[in-house]
């Protein structure tokens, strides 16, 4: 974890060193996303949207950061084995990190890329059963997520990401017999505007 930590940091560097000579890049982005995770039964779909700030400080590579989080959130209904009613679960997703695009192919009219990040995915579970319900945070954790897409001249892009991260929740006292890490991948189709600061 403490290299990990420590290579954002030197990436953190390298990226605004960078900018003194480059031109910074707002982005806008929203999409859908779908589930792919652990032992679920059947998928679900959520709606993302996010920003970030990116600079080309190196020739065909993009860096910067960026924050996306879920407006619609992951929604699943199943059926308790042992209790025998309907349970709703609903999963929120935060994501702050950083990123690095890199252009294998520029040419005039579109730009293909593909995309590399890391950074830290909050969260919460939201459960509701026979009309009652609670809501528990998930850990801060350390996820990745890799991607393609591709930037038109005028500034609209389009990509595909796919995250990958573990969670468990955040509860005081926990049985260790039932901490368990679950995985929570999920992928987005994202479309965006960006332009130049």
């Amino acid at each position: 974890m403490r290299f990990i930590k420590m290579s954002m940091v030197v990436f953190f560097m390298i990226v605004f060193a960078g900018m003194a000579n480059a031109q910074l890049v707002f982005g806008v982005q929203g999409g859908v996303g779908g589930s792919a995770f652990e032992d679920q039964e059947s998928a679900a779909s959520s709606v993302p949207v996010g920003v970030y700030v990116g600079t080309n400080a190196l020739p065909l590579f993009d860096a910067g950061i960026e924050f996306n989080m879920l407006l619609v959130p992951f929604k699943f209904e199943e059926t308790d084995p042992f209790l025998g009613q309907k349970v709703k679960l609903e999963f929120t997703q935060t994501y702050y990190g950083v990123f690095v695009k890199w252009y294998v192919l520029p040419i005039p009219v579109v730009e293909p890329y593909v995309k590399a990040g890391a950074g830290y995915y909050s969260g919460k579970l939201k459960v509701e059963v026979a009309g009652e319900s609670g809501e528990e945070d998930f850990k801060n954790t350390l996820g990745f997520n890799i991607g393609a897409g591709v930037k038109t001249m005028t500034g609209l892009y389009g990509e595909f990401v796919y995250h990958i991260l573990s969670r468990e929740l955040d509860v005081k006292n926990p049985d260790p017999d039932e901490v368990k890490k679950a995985v929570y991948n999920n992928w987005m189709l994202m479309i965006g505007y960006q332009f130049e600061l």
